[in-house]
């Protein structure tokens, strides 16, 4: 089943076309990796599937278990609702706030009482920010930032930030995951046990992945079909194996002659 459908989109700034007449899809289950050049349109694509922008031209189309729903227009907490969850390319993380709050402040987006309860404790009040915790509780273990859940987020580590990152994003209980640049930053360790993160997140959340990452040793190995970008356009599209020795890809983006 196609989870997520992008159909001849397009978005311009001013004279800059910034994505040109894309078309891709991520099935059920499935780790797409979304790579180019800097500037080649992969960050402003993602803005366009969460709703942070809004294509000038083509459809988006989300598929959840009983309806397809069209995201051109929609604000990005209504995309979130639906199920797309992403981290960003420069972290934001609540800086004052503590790890365990940044993750109960996701968590805490389904709840549905109202400002009188939540102002006299009531009952219902208490019930469910127990779900909150408890949510946010098995996601940063699963995460394995459990320990640091009392820190402020911008004393952490640039690695473990990320990592609070991603648990904000799944206490929203997405469908799809959305990550650009997961392992910016990070050293040859930290992005190996990435990798078996991301695959764990996959198994566990039984979500789809769509991956922007520049580290080519990380995508090749972790996803399962990669597109290209190059200057807004898609110039490949297939497995790694078929990325891998795409000759306009080599050009582009990999290096050689």
């Amino acid at each position: 089943m196609i989870k997520l459908k992008v159909d001849n989109v397009s978005k311009y700034f001013g004279g800059l076309t910034a994505v040109a007449d894309v078309s891709m899809h991520v099935n059920e289950g499935e780790l797409v990796g979304l790579i180019g050049p800097n500037g080649a349109g992969k960050t402003t694509l993602f803005n366009l599937l969460t709703g942070e922008d809004e294509p000038d031209e083509g459809k988006i189309i989300y598929n959840d278990d009983r309806r397809a729903y069209e995201l051109n227009g929609l604000k990005p907490y209504k995309i979130n609702q639906l199920g797309l969850a992403r981290t960003f390319q420069n972290i934001r993380l609540f800086k004052k706030m503590t790890v365990m709050d940044n993750v109960k402040v996701a968590a805490g987006q389904a709840v549905d009482y109202n400002i009188i309860e939540a102002i006299v404790r009531d009952p219902r009040f208490y019930k469910q920010e127990d779900v909150i915790a408890a949510k946010a509780e098995s996601v940063m273990k699963m995460m394995d930032i459990w320990e640091l859940r009392n820190e402020l987020s911008s004393a952490l580590p640039y690695g473990q930030q990320r990592r609070v990152e991603i648990a904000r994003a799944l206490a929203t209980d997405p469908k799809i995951l959305l990550l650009d640049e997961p392992a910016a930053g990070m050293n040859p360790q930290e992005t190996k046990d990435l990798m078996q993160l991301v695959r764990q997140i996959k198994k566990q959340f039984k979500v789809s992945v769509l991956l922007i990452e520049h580290d080519m040793s990380l995508v090749m190995n972790l996803c399962e079909r990669i597109y290209v970008l190059d200057f807004g356009k898609l110039i490949a599209q297939g497995t790694p194996e078929e990325i891998k020795h795409d000759p306009k890809v080599i050009s582009a983006y990999l290096g050689g002659e």
